[in-house]
């Protein structure tokens, strides 16, 4: 069983060792040399379609990568083509361009709040590897100050540092991949990090304040600071705090009015991404909150503390409502880790603060560009063969099982043979105890995922046969059913053929068939004639079946080697 996903894929050159690249649907590719049928090499160039899985040798029911299709050139044809991993010898990949590169800041691994390693990098890469183990980075919003048009045009991404360390080598990769197929790699020495911890009103690199920061507020490049009071992000640079955006979102829209004129209620998206409330030192018998407008922030001796649980607060502060943000700076403790959640919430030191990372605009704006692009790279489904394994069978024969094939190109979802439905994964099904005696046909028709539906069909055909060879026999009352089954024969419904037979001394060709077919003209070096209808009787064949045939002889015999057209 084997199986298309949009996945990707490791391709290694047997010719070149070094040379490694991994693709996925949409990757480029030059020159693909493989060993194709025959075993004949053969080069295409085009996009990669998709990644054929299949089972593993130790556990069937466990899939892994075996292939790739790719739509392009082989030579003067454009077609889609299956290669298998172990049939690739060798390939290239298109020029990314000079445009296109990469700067690693490693100055200063501990640059965010858990120490991550950030780069920097002139496109938006698809796909980015660490050390061959795919990560997903994260992309830092655009600064509202900047230096330089090149600023303008540079992506800041930040990995985290668990990741980082998780794959840690003494020299480590980091490799992106273009829209294009092409691809990048730097080579980076061994990278170790300790977080630090600060002093005052700093802990490490995460710094709050409920103003923007002094320009007098020491930090190490690429630290980060946040305003509490307008949730604004700022980074230390060499030229010092430069405001990098917001992390508190766009107000969610108004929910529907009701038929009696009644406010709607909001819409699932409708919270702030991150409405975080500070309210200065803790106090008792104070309200608290946490619920969908705000997330109280408070400080007491020294420390900063996030409201889990809304209550109003007792005599004495109690750990059980709140989660520790950033310990007093003095102390050098932990620094929070501040990410974004599966669900798409701001998570802090592991728990969730139900405010959305990102507004519902741009959530609009991400699916309906999913569906353009899916628009783009729709293809209808394709029965590219639908077969049985009892094509032809001749007249008086049973054939008790039927096993059909078919190839799709891609995979289908729904599919029925004869109206009756078939299993998704199926390409092949066994018509078991059908017992045909006469000509069957079947239909296989199948839908995708958008409803587009084709089908294709297959016949078993029973056919009688046209027997011809050379026989000393002359005599027409010598020719029986045993004569007949001596001679070559061809199931077919067609009395035109050519035969090339060799007719010693004595020898006669002859030519025999159903009369149903009509009669037959013969030519012998391009002349007509030279044949005569010897007999006609009903022939009985090995099945039992009988019907009436014509046979024919040449008017000589000892033609010698000789080709028969005959019409």
């Amino acid at each position: 069983m084997t199986t298309s996903m949009d996945v990707g894929a490791i391709l290694r050159s047997t010719t070149n060792p070094d040379k490694v690249i991994r693709v996925k649907p949409g990757s480029s590719i030059q020159n693909l040399l493989f060993v194709d049928v025959g075993y004949r090499l053969k080069k295409i160039t085009g996009i990669v379609k998709t990644v054929k899985l299949g089972p593993t040798k130790d556990d069937p029911n466990k899939l892994t990568p075996i292939g790739i299709v790719i739509n392009g050139n082989t030579g003067s044809t454009f077609r889609e083509k299956m290669i298998p991993f172990d049939a690739i010898r060798d390939f290239d990949v298109p020029d990314t361009g000079s445009d296109e590169e990469i700067e690693l800041n490693l100055g200063n691994l501990n640059w965010q709040i858990t120490g991550q390693l950030m780069f920097t990098s002139s496109f938006t890469p698809t796909a980015v590897f660490w050390n061959g183990t795919r990560i997903e980075p994260t992309l830092l919003p655009n600064p509202t100050v900047v230096r330089s048009k090149e600023d303008l045009k540079s992506k800041k991404f930040i990995v985290d540092a668990n990741v980082v360390m998780e794959n840690m080598r003494d020299t480590n990769v980091l490799e992106l991949y273009s829209a294009n197929g092409g691809y990048i790699k730097r080579l980076i020495g061994r990278i170790d990090f300790e977080p630090t911890g600060g002093s005052g009103g700093s802990n490490g690199s995460w710094n709050t304040g409920d103003t923007d920061p002094s320009p007098d507020l020491s930090a190490p490049i690429g630290a980060i600071y946040l305003n509490t009071s307008s949730l604004e992000l700022f980074q230390m640079t060499d030229v010092g705090w430069v405001s990098v955006g917001s992390i508190k979102g766009e107000k969610g829209d108004k929910g529907d009015k009701g038929e009696k004129g009644d406010p709607g209620e909001d819409g699932a998206d409708g919270k702030n991404a991150a409405n975080f409330r500070p309210r200065g030192e803790w106090a008792a018998s104070t309200e608290y909150v946490n619920n969908d407008l705000y997330i109280d922030i408070v400080s007491n001796n020294g420390s900063s503390y996030l409201c889990v649980n809304s209550h109003i607060s007792g005599d004495t502060f109690e750990m059980t409502n709140w989660m520790t943000l950033a310990e007093k700076g003095a102390t050098g403790g932990d620094t929070p880790t501040i990410e974004i959640g599966e669900n798409g919430n701001w998570w802090i030191n592991g728990v969730d603060t139900g405010c959305p990372s990102v507004s519902s605009d741009v959530t609009d704006r991400l699916d309906k560009l999913e569906e353009a692009v899916d628009d783009i790279q729709y293809e209808v489904i394709e029965i590219r063969s639908f077969t049985s394994d009892h094509s032809i069978v001749e007249m008086g024969a049973t054939v008790t099982n039927v096993t059909l094939t078919w190839d799709l190109s891609k995979d289908p979802a729904s599919q029925n043979l004869d109206g009756s439905p078939v299993s998704l994964e199926l390409r092949s099904k066994t018509m078991s105890g059908v017992n045909l005696k006469g000509n069957k046909t079947y239909t296989l028709k199948v839908t995708d995922e958008r409803d587009a539906s084709v089908s294709k069909t297959t016949t078993v055909s029973f056919l009688n046969g046209v027997y011809y060879g050379v026989s000393t026999v002359g005599d027409a009352s010598s020719i029986d059913h045993a004569f007949i089954q001596s001679l070559t024969k061809v199931l077919t419904n067609s009395k035109s053929r050519d035969i090339t037979v060799d007719a010693g001394a004595d020898g006669y060709i002859y030519y025999c068939l159903p009369s149903r077919l009509g009669t037959p003209v013969f030519f012998v070096g391009g002349f007509e004639g030279g044949f005569i209808l010897a007999k006609t009787f009903s022939y009985q064949n090995i099945n039992g079946y009988s019907e009436e045939y014509n046979v024919y002889r040449s008017n000589h015999a000892g033609l010698g080697s000789v080709t028969v057209n005959v019409k």
